[in-house]
């Protein structure tokens, strides 16, 4: 029998029927959330009443230390509080027990700041941009993420927290004319609403009142605990500097001069009549247990915050009374329906087979065990969550014959309802099943485009330039960017960028060729060697760069093409023993797992070697793609051969492996330091003969005596940390076997090798279900929190990672880590070590003989330690945010919550740098997050580690984004493509073509919009250009219609060849580039046929007078369309 979720449903129900209001507690948010889509589903089979439930759920923060709460947790309670306190009405209210704790903000504040802005809405725009601000929203020149809002003339735009999409408000003086959703990567609207909520970011208001209130009583605090003056004005001054950087949660009270209010004061505001209030809880006494066990950590957490932190609020100010919580969990009911979970997977297993086309199974086979199932109970009903869901089984159904209604009727007994329901289960008599355990909504084989769009942007995303950033021109070379500024020639007014090279030498380039830049990127950390204008150094650079290129593409090419031409033996149909081991996988796959597990599949029963490369953030599945491609090749009797970068991942890798084949025929072997010489040459002779199926090792794997009887399958994984030159040698080595390659995170270069066509990619982007997200704690270096985060983490038994930046002084940090933890085994491992102590080290670690493992960011690589969920960085300002994000990845890997402590020298006064990665590393703090932070942070991640050190030095000279376009271009060459010239057409004409300030005022905007103008290759592309300016800025002045005109002829030009247009009052003057072929006799009878108006001068310019009063594009568009009578052919 169960008591859980499903038994409390019908008592539920029952209380609603009665017209009573109802209060659960949950032990977790996880049961309240199973009771909400319980309560949902099942309310209509048993009631006529309407049941209407939420969930208040817990927010992540553990009160009386520094780790705050989650965003998306704390977004959702917020949420669920102001629907509360709003009109809208619910009659069940599902709470866990931690979330009745802690205090939050008080009822009248929400429901004063709550912003409910409608079409038609008088309110000015200062009212609204104050209120947002106190809410704790950011002002930005573009709305990309939650919690921003930006302001452009007459247009607001909003990103509130809880909603799925933000809003473009467009206002008529002081009212709101229209309302329209806009999609964050294009910033075009797609939807026009009639209003919009907007919610506070969190549980501060930092209006003047309020931050007066925390001040106030911090000062009356200090003066208590004897704070010397000088100390609390010099907090007080960086307090007030960044109000919500520095706000703690246990200031909570401060603020709100200790009127903070309870979750229950919020439910009982809502139902108003007590009296017609009923409790229930999953269960009385694991509450009160848990409830015990969670006061007695917070009583812990305040006594150490106590020994280091003198302005914090009396406890309960922050907290609920324990003996309130008691006082109504006890006056709860612990009234349950019996039920019980059937035993029905013979249907189950029949009809997964069914659907996977397994010919042993029939409907006949499915049909008799559904009419035993009908005959049992008194009425079966299968919930469907989705369309395709219901549509597959309605058809099953048909063809066996089988009636159903989707209807609460009597006859027939099958019913289809839409629901949520997880496991089968019987409640008086009545059998539940959900159809995701036979369809298995996860097993769908589609493309994600959206995330494979977002991914691509990552590529494709225009860096933001900043003043004082290094830049690089296409033919002028590497100079410092120095701002953008308007300048009024003969021409007519324009923008230009300003360049500084060497001997403060400016270059001052059209803002429409912007395209002819890119912002300098390494990923080295390296200051260039700024260039020299009217020196060829910097085009001798090139063409040395693209020479080299060329071999090197060359090789690549090669390998690639020879392993094209080779026809291999296709590997067999996965057979039922596979489906077996597929049943030993303890997890439900994600989407994203089974499209890579499918795209392999079809790689290795195809006629060419696969090259794939699987790239995925981490613990999201990777090494079950592995196991399953092993399988199946081993299945079809031919070997396989795992390369992992580390000896203590080989042993971890040999594990799995050894755990998962175990009841299969096949041998697993590893070949690492950790096996013995007489050993390692037993593995050595057998997998020479056959005898070993998959052997997985390090680069004793590359040895030259390693002989394989009949390899099919190399998988190298944690690509990221083998050199190219490593990589290629293995193609060499084996030309015709089949070779996957892993990475960890979404690599610049590897992503665009994927889209540009060199490797197959696939990508995984959704994370395994019940994965729990990393909590990311921002810390100053403070001792007390180093202690009491390693007394936490070893107090349930666990291990903790402490990562140092620098070598120096690491032994001197783990002598104090030693000091400090007072009888706890602390090692140490770090690159100067030899790569046996390190190993062995790293093997004692994993074995569980020390507790802490002090080491640099070596711990980096896909090790899976499943004991350790808690890492500290210290001097975290001096690690790239990619490695800050691999970092938190090693912990939380299990089903405990993980924690990831960032300590930084000081949380306030810092660079604006330091202050925009702590801002995304707290903001991303959810599954999934690699992509989001790979678009955030487009540096590369190592370009020696990447690409070998030569390939690293051609960046060094030229930057990313050049060296990229280089290697297409010989990559083009060597296909035989001639790669096409750029030309970018440099036009003056006698009118101002720029964007005013005055449209839009942020110059990072404007530069993306003038890169975006000078990329447009048709009217197409313009058009909608102007289309995104009126959608987000208003009607564009005529200065802006001048550009877009001009960029449509800048792209009529650059594909005739044009080098230049210029203006010389009603004369023109066109200059074709050099590689243009013109037969000299259609010139001649092109000045014949023109004479008068078109003429040559003798520096080669074609001059075109106009006489005419027209249009001055129209003009040129119609004599470039006269130019085509020049041409005999292109070449450009």
């Amino acid at each position: 029998m169960s008591f859980g979720a499903t038994g409390l449903v019908i008592p539920i129900i029952e209380r609603v029927k009665r017209g009573k209001n109802v209060i659960v507690f949950c032990e977790s948010d996880n049961q309240a959330v199973d009771i909400y889509n319980l309560s949902i589903s099942l309310a209509p089979l048993f009631a006529d009443a309407s049941v209407s439930p939420i969930i208040i759920n817990y927010d992540g923060y553990e009160p009386f230390t520094d780790i705050m709460p989650v965003p998306e947790y704390l977004t959702k309670k917020i949420e669920a509080l102001s629907e509360l306190v709003r009109d809208k009405k619910y009659n069940v209210v599902i709470v866990s027990v931690k979330t009745m704790v802690n205090r939050t903000i008080p009822i009248e504040v929400l429901k004063g700041n709550i912003l409910q802005l409608s079409v038609g809405l008088r309110i000015s725009q200062k009212d609204i941009i104050n209120r947002l601000i106190d809410a704790g929203y950011l002002r930005e020149g573009v709305v990309d993420m939650k919690g921003r809002f930006s302001l452009r003339g007459e247009i607001l735009d909003v990103f509130a927290m809880h909603q799925r999409a933000p809003a473009r408000i467009i206002f008529f003086g002081d009212r709101i004319e229209r309302i329209r959703l806009f999609d964050i990567e294009t910033q075009r609207g797609f939807k026009d609403i009639s209003g919009y909520t907007i919610l506070p970011i969190n549980e501060f208001i930092l209006n003047d009142e309020f931050k007066r209130n925390t001040i106030e009583n911090i000062k009356y605090v200090a003066s208590e605990n004897g704070i010397p003056s000088n100390e609390l004005k010099r907090y007080i001054e960086e307090l007030d500097v960044s109000f919500s950087l520095n706000l703690k949660n246990y200031y909570l009270p401060f603020m709100y001069n200790y009127k903070c209010a309870s979750v229950l004061d919020y439910i009982k505001y809502h139902f108003g009549d007590a009296g017609s209030i009923e409790m229930l809880s999953s269960s009385r006494e694991r509450i009160a247990s848990d409830l015990i066990d969670y006061y007695d950590q917070i009583q812990s957490n305040y006594e150490v915050l106590r020994q280091t932190e003198k302005i914090i609020c009396p406890m309960n100010t922050l907290i609920v009374e324990k003996s309130a919580i008691d006082s109504v969990v006890g006056l709860s009911g612990e009234d349950y329906v019996e039920t019980e979970i059937p035993d029905i997977e013979g249907l189950l297993s029949k009809f997964r087979l069914y659907l996977k086309k397994k010919s042993d199974v029939s409907l006949v086979d499915i049909r008799v065990e559904l009419n035993a199932i009908i005959r049992k109970y008194k009425k079966v009903i299968f919930f469907y969550k989705s369309d395709r869901e219901r549509s597959i089984f309605i058809e099953i159904l048909s063809l066996m014959g089988i009636g159903f209604s989707e209807e609460l009727v009597d006859d027939p007994a099958v019913i289809l309802r839409m629901g949520d329901i997880r496991e089968a289960t019987v409640i008086q008599g009545i059998i539940f099943i959900p159809l995701s355990v036979i369809v298995q909504e996860r097993r769908v084989y589609e493309y994600d485009e959206s995330v494979y769009d977002r991914i691509k942007a990552i590529k494709l995303k225009f860096s933001e330039i900043k003043i004082g950033d290094y830049v690089v021109h296409k033919d002028f070379g590497i100079g410092i960017y120095r701002g953008l500024k308007k300048i009024a020639a003969e021409s007519g007014v324009q923008d230009f960028i300003l360049i500084e090279y060497k001997d403060d030498r400016l270059l001052y380039l059209p803002a429409l060729n912007i395209d002819l830049i890119s912002k300098y990127e390494t990923g080295a950390g390296k200051s260039p060697a700024i260039s020299t204008l009217g020196k060829d150094d910097w085009q001798r650079r090139k063409i040395k760069i693209k020479e080299e290129l060329l071999k090197f593409a060359s090789e690549i090419l090669r390998i690639k093409a020879e392993r094209k031409m080779v026809k291999k033996v296709p590997i067999k149909e996965p057979d039922e023993m596979y489906e077996k081991f597929l049943s030993g996988f303890e997890y439900i796959e994600t989407p994203d797992q089974l499209r890579c597990i499918e795209e392999v599949k079809r790689d290795l029963m195809s006629d060419f070697p696969m090259e794939r490369i699987i790239c995925g953030d981490v613990g999201f599945g990777k090494t079950e793609i592995i196991m399953r491609a092993a399988f199946m090749v081993a299945g079809s009797g031919y070997q396989v051969a795992i390369l992992v970068p580390t000896t203590i991942l080989a042993e971890q890798h040999y594990n799995n492996f050894k755990r998962r084949f175990y009841d299969f025929p096949f041998r697993v072997e590893m070949l690492s330091r950790f096996v013995s010489a007489g050993e390692q040459t037993r593995i050595i002779k057998d997998i020479r003969e056959g005898r070993v199926d998959i052997v997985i090792g390090t680069h004793k794997i590359l040895m030259g005596n390693l002989q394989f009887k009949n390899l099919r399958l190399l998988v190298i994984d944690e690509e990221q940390k083998f050199g190219v030159e490593q990589k290629e040698l293995l193609k060499k080595q084996f030309p015709d076997i089949d070779i996957l390659v892993t990475t960890a995170t979404p690599i610049p270069r590897t992503l665009h090798m994927g889209f540009s066509g060199l490797l197959d990619l696939s990508i995984l982007s959704t994370p395994p279900e019940g994965r729990i997200p990393v909590r990311t704690i921002l810390s100053r270096f403070d001792e007390e929190v180093i202690r009491n985060a390693i007394y936490k983490e070893i107090k349930r038994s666990g291990q903790v990672f402490f990562v140092h930046p620098r070598i120096n002084g690491i032994n001197n940090v783990a002598k104090q880590l030693g000091s400090l933890l007072n009888g706890l085994r602390v090692a140490t491992v770090h690159g100067r070590m030899s790569s046996e102590t390190i190993e062995n080290v790293m093997h004692d670690f994993y074995e569980r003989r020390y507790d802490v493992l002090v080491s640099t960011n070596i711990i980096g690589s896909g090790l899976d330690f499943q004991n350790v969920n808690t890492i500290i960085v210290n001097g975290a300002d001096l690690f790239g945010l990619a490695e800050l994000y691999q970092l938190r990845g090693r912990v939380g890997r299990g089903r405990l919550n993980g924690y990831a402590y960032f300590l930084f020298p000081s949380l306030s006064n810092v660079p604006a740098d330091i202050k925009k990665k702590m801002d995304i590393l707290y903001r991303h703090q959810g599954l999934g997050a690699g992509f989001n932070i790979a678009s955030e942070d487009l540096e590369l991640r190592g370009a020696g580690e990447l690409l070998g050190r030569k390939q690293a030095g051609f960046i060094d000279g030229i930057g990313f984004d050049l060296y990229q376009e280089l290697l297409d271009d010989a990559i083009s060459e060597i296909q035989g493509v001639e790669p096409k010239k750029r030309i970018e057409p440099d036009i003056k004409l006698d009118m101002p073509v720029f964007i005013p300030d005055s449209y839009i005022d942020d110059v990072v905007v404007r530069l993306n919009f003038y890169h975006r103008f000078s990329m447009a290759r048709n009217e197409y592309a313009i058009e909608e250009l102007l289309n995104e300016l009126r959608d987000r800025f208003g009607e564009y002045p005529s200065e802006v219609q001048n550009l877009s005109r001009l960029s449509g002829i800048k792209s009529i030009a650059r594909e005739m060849g044009i080098r230049s247009i210029y203006q010389y009052r009603q004369s023109f003057s066109f200059m074709f580039d050099s590689a243009i072929a013109i037969a000299p006799e259609r010139i001649i009878s092109f000045l014949e046929k023109y004479s008068g108006i078109a003429r040559i001068t003798p520096d080669s310019k074609l001059i075109i007078k106009n006489d005419e009063d027209i249009d001055v594009f129209v003009f040129l568009k119609e004599w470039m369309d006269r130019f085509r009578e020049l041409f005999v052919a292109n070449s450009v």
